[in-house]
């Protein structure tokens, strides 16, 4: 279970907006309404690394259109960033008293992520006195974008150019609404916090999508409500472990401290013992990295960056005098229980002075899984009693 992190932000649409956070696969919790041309602050809020904030916005189709955000964690995230996501679901809003329920909401988000079609928001002007169409909003980062959806329908000239598509409404538009409102902005939380929810498995993509893993979510759902409404707790003998707070206690989760288990490296070149890597040179280098336990495995280990330090000269043709290629995102896979696999680099030195040099490979692992068994019994004295 990821950990608790917080959060607060100024939000604002033209026209419309509700803030929710769920997981996902579905809004959870409503945070706030917001009603244009007034600005809407939540103030800190506890969420879980796994969460999305979903900000669910739509114009009255005339007019101008737009959307910003201004969130803040232990980082600062702002609408226009690459990491925004919208889905234009096509049902119509217009009014501050049309708004979609949180069971339709949820709908259009099963269907954007299991059909993969979220994409990536058309970016506007930042929140300047610009006028190209927005002034400035008052109470949002002056370097936040206007962000909005555009769904092809109007044929006039996007912005940079006037009339600013899709930033402005259709007055007349007979086909349906005019971006296919109303829309679904997300980001995820752990943007806000990626120190703290660096460690966080979170569930990714079409996996959340099974028919099987809803109808499973749902009955763990009912029996853990059944179970809460039982009166009498028992302790099993052995849970005179501190971590043991009772169930469904917000106590429950807690850190287990595991020391850091860390594959081995080894990396191989030349043709002989002889062989050394001159200053004119092209060598074919072999990384290989080895699980050295019986009961480990690591999954997702993937090389992120390879670093070469000192930093190398450039030669008189603006090349790197000494370069390594790959030198980012090599994957390695599963390294199974003692277990090595090996990967092929080409270590390049064009007039490189000679000296020592330093090759940093960078890298991360996914999951370190644990593959092993082990029994144990829970024991609970039942008292019966006379009828």
């Amino acid at each position: 279970m990821c950990k608790k992190v917080y959060v607060y932000g100024n939000v604002w649409c033209d026209d419309q907006l509700d803030l929710y956070i769920g997981n996902e696969k579905k809004v959870t919790n409503y945070i706030l309404s917001q009603n244009y041309p007034s600005t809407a602050a939540f103030e800190e809020i506890a969420v879980s690394c796994c969460d999305y904030f979903y900000f669910v916005c739509w114009s009255n189709d005339v007019g101008r259109n737009g959307f910003l955000a201004e969130l803040h964690g232990a980082n600062t995230v702002l609408s226009g960033s690459k990491h925004w996501q919208v889905y234009a679901t096509g049902a119509d809003k217009d009014f501050n008293n049309d708004r979609p329920s949180q069971a339709e909401i949820n709908q259009f988000i099963r269907k954007a992520t299991c059909e993969h079609a979220w994409q990536h928001p058309t970016v506007g002007q930042k929140n300047q006195n610009l006028n190209v169409p927005f002034p400035e909003t008052p109470g949002i980062d002056q370097n936040a974008n206007f962000i909005w959806y555009d769904s092809g329908n109007d044929s006039r000239n996007r912005y940079p150019s006037p009339p600013y598509v899709p930033f402005v409404g259709i007055t007349t538009n007979v086909n349906g609404p005019t971006h296919d409102e109303f829309l679904i902005f997300r980001i995820p939380v752990h943007l806000l916090h990626p120190e703290s929810c660096q460690d966080c498995n979170c569930c990714e993509g079409s996996a959340c999508c099974s028919k099987c893993s809803e109808t499973i979510e749902a009955q763990e759902s009912t029996i853990s409500e059944r179970a809460q409404k039982k009166s009498l707790v028992i302790n099993a003998e052995g849970n005179n472990n501190r971590r043991c707070h009772g169930p469904y206690s917000e106590e429950t989760c807690s850190q287990l401290d595991i020391p850091k288990i860390e594959p081995c490296f080894y990396l191989n070149f030349g043709d002989s013992n002889s062989d050394q890597l001159e200053e004119h040179d092209t060598e074919v280098a072999y990384l290989t990295i080895c699980n050295p336990y019986r009961n480990m495995m690591f999954k997702g280990l993937t090389i992120t960056e390879v670093i070469l330090s000192p930093s190398s000269p450039l030669t008189p043709n603006g090349e790197l005098a000494l370069q390594i290629v790959p030198d980012k995102l090599v994957h390695f896979s599963c390294l199974k229980a003692c277990s090595c696999l090996s990967r092929e680099f080409a270590i390049m030195a064009r007039g490189i002075p000679k000296g020592t040099y330093t090759v940093e490979f960078k890298y991360c692992v996914e999951e370190v899984l644990v593959l092993d068994e082990h029994a144990g019994s829970a024991v609970f004295e039942i008292d019966i009693v006379r009828s």
